[in-house]
């Protein structure tokens, strides 16, 4: 948010994530997305309330976090001249006015080797981080090429919410 020039406060939500696996990823993470922003609205009724939550999608898998190093390096592998898809729900609400939005980008990835994954897994620290990385890091080296908004992958899609914001007459320029 900082990068939008926007003023923001971190209000937690306690809305309790239950994924349902008949659910597209779409409409998972806009329930997930308007779910948490609705439970924030209930304890702060001024401004802006923003939330978004992003899932990968492997395989028509959602991806998770790896349990250990060895696992990260196995999945990494997987995704050798792969593709994955990344969904963002977002929620907007401004008093009476909800705006939610679901943003879709997809990763190309190059040849991945064992070797290379062993050695990214040595480097980073892929459990640290909900499906295993960080775009905005070492990962660049195995992505060919990306479909869509990057920073829908980093995990806010920006245009989209400066676009939203623009219709609650938000100006940051």
């Amino acid at each position: 948010m900082k990068i939008l020039w926007i003023d923001f406060e971190v209000i937690p939500s306690n809305f309790e994530e239950k994924i349902k696996k008949n659910l597209s990823p779409e409409k998972i993470v806009e329930n997930l997305a308007y779910g948490k922003a609705f439970d924030v609205l209930s304890k702060h009724q001024d401004g802006i309330i923003i939330w978004a939550d992003t899932i990968c999608v492997f395989e028509n898998k959602i991806i998770g976090k790896p349990k250990n190093l060895k696992q990260a390096e196995k999945m990494i592998c997987s995704y050798s001249n792969k593709t994955m898809d990344v969904f963002t729900g977002i929620s907007l609400i401004k008093e009476d006015r909800v705006i939610n939005h679901i943003e879709k980008s997809t990763i190309y990835f190059g040849e991945i080797t064992e070797q290379e994954a062993a050695n990214f897994v040595k480097k980073t620290n892929p459990l640290d981080k909900a499906w295993w990385f960080g775009i905005q890091e070492l990962w660049w080296i195995f992505i060919k090429k990306i479909e869509g908004d990057y920073y829908n992958i980093v995990g806010l899609p920006l245009f989209k919410i400066y676009e939203i914001l623009r219709t609650f007459g938000v100006k940051i320029l």
